[in-house]
This record gives structure tokens, sequence and C-alpha cells, in this order.
């Protein structure tokens, strides 16, 4: 998994509960959660936190085989895997394949009722297209 804020902590840590090995990847230097996120971190054993590292490339054909890093100041490595998980916060929403229907706002979130049905009727919406904090 790719990211440094609190959520993407957050989701290192619950997705540690699916595999036997977990690496979390940082850009940055030092990770922007607070200490009791940091103390989650340190003692869960199966999770690897890589600071300073950028993902490069998800490697494989038809499945996750491995990552391309880069690691500041240091060379680039492949790290194999057999899954990936990339933490986007702040992204706007994937929703071009609808192709401008149903409408969404202007931060390009689907507009919604409170049932979630979009502007055409039998069409609902769920989870990050809904641009809601608690999915």
């Amino acid at each position: 998994m790719a990211g440094h804020s609190d959520e993407a902590v957050e989701e290192a840590l619950f997705l540690t509960r699916f595999a036997r090995q977990f690496h979390l990847l940082s850009p940055q230097p030092e990770l922007k959660t607070p200490a009791h996120l940091k103390e989650a971190l340190a003692s869960q054993p199966r999770l690897r936190v890589h600071l300073s590292t950028t993902l490069r490339e998800v490697l494989g054909a038809d499945h996750a085989e491995g990552l391309r890093l880069a690691p500041r100041g240091e060379p680039e490595q492949v790290l194999p895997v057999t899954g990936v998980f990339v933490y986007l916060q702040g992204s706007k929403p994937i929703t071009d394949f609808l192709q401008g229907q149903p409408p969404t706002n202007t931060t390009g979130c689907l507009v919604v009722d409170r049932e979630f049905q979009t502007a055409i009727p039998g069409v609902y919406a769920a989870e990050d297209v809904l641009c809601q904090h608690v999915k």
C-alpha cells in the first residue's frame, strides 16, 4: 500500500488482517500521523513501513507480481508482492466511465439524494464516487 496520511495508515492496519506480510510505502521521510497510529504500526509484526520510498511501477501481466520502488538516495529495487492497494487521498473520483451521466458536483463527486439515488431513476451510487469521509 502507498500513502502517508492518517487514513492510509488506518487502512494499512486494517488490511494486515488479510495478509501474511504487508508493506506501507510513504514518499515522505516521516508519516503524518498521530503518535498512537505510529505506535500501532510499530506493534504490528506483519507490517513493514518504507519511508522516503516512491512507487514507480506495479509489475506483472495478469496480476501483481512485484513493485518497482525508488527509495530516496538509493538505487531502484523490486519488491516481490502478490497484491497491491494504493490509497489516493483527496484525488478526484473516477467517474469518466459514466460519460457525464449522472451529474457530478464541482469536486467531481456524484450528486445523490438521501437514498443514494442519482438523477437517473434506478441508478444508485456508493463508496468513493460520493466523496463522503465515512464510506
